[in-house]
């Protein structure tokens, strides 16, 4: 396990998915797996994907939709595990808020993602063929933000029990969610 603080925790879930990104140009044994009660679209700072493109070709690379619709384009398989329109109704969110987040897992659903309501997850994970990212951040905005939250986590390698164990557990909220 290695301790990721606050102000890597986004750099890291965006490694992770770049890096399941290039494995999928050469292996079809790749997944992508976000844990998050609330998930929206959020940007992407401009050096990130300036630096990715080293290794691959991705172009207008602005917010993380833009590497789940790359990810789904290479035949990865995307699924977000989540809170529906009804179960955020209850929450702190405002209208235009839920608006965005359902807007973001139509945009998902349409590209072939896959999207799961489960109303009792509070998890937070980024799972993927090799690696977990667990933590305390939902996959929001101030969720990605350091200055905003404190969001200290950690990270999983595969082939390591806790790899299997946060993988079984991501299937099972899977497996225990519902349609909204």
């Amino acid at each position: 396990m290695t301790f990721v603080d606050e102000s890597k925790y986004a750099i890291v879930d965006y490694d992770i998915l770049i890096s399941e990104l290039i494995k999928s140009a050469f292996s079809n044994d790749c997944k992508v797996i976000i844990i998050s009660p609330w998930i929206q679209d959020y940007s992407l700072p401009t050096t990130w994907p300036n630096f990715s493109s080293n290794f691959i070709d991705i172009q207008d690379m602005q917010r993380i939709s833009d590497v789940l619709k790359k990810l789904l384009q290479n035949g990865v398989e995307v699924t977000l595990v989540t809170h529906s329109a009804s179960m955020l109704k209850g929450t702190n969110w405002t209208p235009p808020m839920i608006k965005d987040a359902l807007e973001f897992h139509e945009r998902i659903e349409k590209e072939g993602g896959k999207i799961c309501y489960n109303p009792k997850n509070h998890g937070k994970m980024t799972i993927t063929s090799e690696n977990v990212l667990g933590g305390s951040g939902n996959t929001t905005v101030p969720g990605r933000d350091p200055a905003r939250q404190d969001n200290a986590g950690h990270l999983h390698q595969k082939n390591t029990e806790d790899y299997d164990e946060a993988l079984t557990w991501a299937l099972k909220e899977i497996k225990e969610s519902v349609k909204s």
